[in-house]
């Protein structure tokens, strides 16, 4: 019954409660269409994530209204991935075999097991493991600017592992997934509200090279 005066699209990434606020262009009206275009790459959040979005209308009185949350996959569309998947981590693949693939899989899994044990860890949640067959595909997945020696990122708050694993790499796996899945299942098993782990990699981003 009174014009809308301003369309906020908030969203976040599906586990956090921290929101990210864009305000669409309109004009007032008791009826709107509105769309807006983000962009996840120069405001960086990392493909292979969940985010959550909702809509917020003002009316011309300061009234507000939300629409329902949605969930989508922000994932890195440039590739066709398959998914292999246990209970504690996930591992999304577009190149390669699914014998290589589960063998990144198993050393995940069993570093899993082994790290619940010793932290004493009930129930940990999902990692995802998104693995890049080069360095050139992995860079268009990284921050704006990144070094080019960067070929791997690990996002503890999220969850979220990208690394370049070429196929026959078995030593790279042996090396690099079990130093990748520890930091996150530590992130895990010391989540407070008083202080973080200092151990260098408790960090938004950060970037690794393996040698």
């Amino acid at each position: 019954p009174e014009p809308i005066v301003k369309a906020e699209l908030l969203y976040s990434q599906a586990e956090l409660e921290t929101l990210f606020l864009e305000a669409a262009a309109i004009q007032p009206s008791t009826e709107i269409d509105a769309e807006l275009e983000l962009d996840l790459y120069n405001n960086y959040l990392p493909p292979g994530i969940r985010l959550t979005y909702r809509w917020r209308l003002t009316t011309e009185s300061g009234a507000t209204f939300d629409s329902e949350p949605q969930i989508f996959e922000w994932t890195d569309t440039r590739f066709d991935w398959k998914q292999l998947s246990t209970e504690q981590v996930s591992v999304w693949y577009y190149a390669g075999g699914a014998g290589f693939a589960q063998s990144i899989l198993d050393t995940a899994q069993q570093t899993i097991d082994r790290l619940r044990a010793d932290y004493g860890l009930a129930q940990p949640s999902q990692i995802r493991l998104w693995v890049y067959e080069s360095g050139g595909d992995f860079s268009g997945a990284q921050i704006p600017n990144s070094q080019e020696w960067i070929v791997g990122s690990a996002f503890p708050d999220f969850g979220l592992i990208l690394a370049v694993l070429p196929e026959g790499g078995d030593g790279e796996v042996r090396r690099v997934v079990p130093h990748e899945i520890t930091h996150q299942v530590l992130r895990q098993a010391s989540e407070n509200p008083f202080n973080v782990p200092q151990d260098g990699k408790r960090a938004f981003y950060i970037g690794c090279r393996f040698l």
